[in-house]
């Protein structure tokens, strides 16, 4: 499989097998029920959203009943997709989780950073411009980012083994802010388990490329009570808002 190919399937800590390359700038994701339904309700039910989540063109059924949904291939925009997963949340279990799989949830939430920081850091590639490569930093690894780590290693996705993409961090940064114009007061919707993916070009351009968006809507659950926050979600939003303003 070419890098190309490989960074169109969208997350770099994603499963490569629920996603098709459609081309013409799509691709297509096998997803769940709740999934399913969250994207074919979004511009309805929550608009706000829609310019912070990949473009939807759709939603299909196979034979067998697996679902799936059409969207941007985010990676269309770019020579050398630079890719950052970031998991926001203190916990990924959601209200349906049993009672064994919540506490099986709890224990790896509290190995990573996700319970002190709110986040962690899924898994990231980068075009190293003095290798000519892709460097790619796993699940493993995000796994084992220790909590005074993060900035270092958050860090690591901008540096292209010649200098620090800081030009990038700023105009991440200027997107993560829209983002929590929105989301530090909406009393719609609670995400678990949802990703904020950054991306921007190895390829450094006089003017940065970058794209900012919010994946992976598996576990997107009413408020806890009427008019409440998410409150699971905020605390890493606000902390990944700090970091990129250290970078």
């Amino acid at each position: 499989m070419t890098d190309k190919k490989e960074a169109t399937m969208h997350q770099a800590g994603g499963h490569v097998d629920a996603f098709v390359n459609l081309g013409d700038g799509k691709i297509r994701k096998k997803v769940g029920e709740m999934e399913y339904n969250f994207y074919n309700d979004l511009a309805k039910k929550y608009p706000n959203l829609v310019p912070f989540a990949p473009k939807f063109f759709g939603t299909e059924e196979g034979e067998d009943g697996s679902k799936y949904v059409k969207m941007e291939d985010l990676t269309q925009y770019f020579e050398k997709p630079c890719i950052l997963d970031v998991k926001i949340g203190k916990t990924s279990a959601d209200p349906d989780a049993s009672d064994k799989k919540r506490a099986a949830m709890l224990a790896k939430d509290a190995r990573s950073t996700s319970t002190k920081l709110g986040l962690r850091i899924t898994a990231l590639k980068k075009w190293n411009v003095e290798k000519q490569e892709y460097e790619k930093f796993g699940k493993e690894w995000g796994k084992n980012v220790k909590k005074e780590e993060i900035v270092e290693k958050l860090g690591v996705f901008l540096d292209n083994g010649k200098e620090k993409r800081t030009d990038v961090a700023k105009k991440f940064l200027a997107e993560l802010e829209k983002f929590s114009a929105y989301y530090s007061k909406q009393t719609q919707l609670r995400l678990f388990s949802s990703s904020i993916l950054f991306l921007y070009d190895g390829i450094k351009k006089d003017d940065a490329v970058i794209q900012l968006r919010i994946i992976d809507f598996a576990h997107v659950f009413p408020p806890e009570k009427e008019g409440s926050l998410d409150t699971n979600y905020l605390p890493g939003l606000a902390n990944v808002i700090k970091y990129f303003e250290e970078l």
